[in-house]
């Protein structure tokens, strides 16, 4: 970022006679802009937290912290005692599959981001190498 503010800072835009380069310039320098904004915009979203959706409203999940501080500590204990080992897994393999499809949607968005990047860079070098011929 700091290359493109520095090479910006030497640019001299006149409208009576524009060539391509300046032209082609300025819409690298637009698109770098543009990439980079888009490529922090998915990392924050990365880092934003994300909550299951896959619950029916109502359910109880012993293994889900939403679900176990909307209820009473002793309805948690007696759901506990009362689990059997199929309901104990069912609830577990619920939990898992729920963690599963945040993580698969973040690695999802890491990936995005980091091809943003690869772009964003790319469009930094050519505004680079095009301003030189300025």
């Amino acid at each position: 970022l700091s290359a493109f503010i520095e090479f910006s800072k030497n640019l001299v835009f006149v409208h009576a006679s524009l060539s391509l380069t300046q032209v082609v310039v300025f819409l690298l320098g637009l698109s770098t802009i543009s990439l980079l904004g888009f490529t922090i915009y998915i990392a924050v979203d990365v880092l934003r937290p994300r909550l299951a959706q896959g619950y029916v409203s109502g359910d109880l999940s012993l293994f889900y912290f939403k679900h176990l501080a909307s209820v009473d500590k002793n309805r948690i204990y007696n759901e506990f005692l009362s689990a059997n080992r199929t309901h104990s897994l069912k609830i577990l393999t619920d939990q898992v599959y729920e963690l599963s499809r945040i993580l698969d949607k973040k690695m999802t968005a890491v990936h995005n981001s980091m091809n943003f990047l690869l772009w964003c860079i790319g469009s930094l070098l050519l505004f680079i190498m095009f301003s030189r011929f300025l």
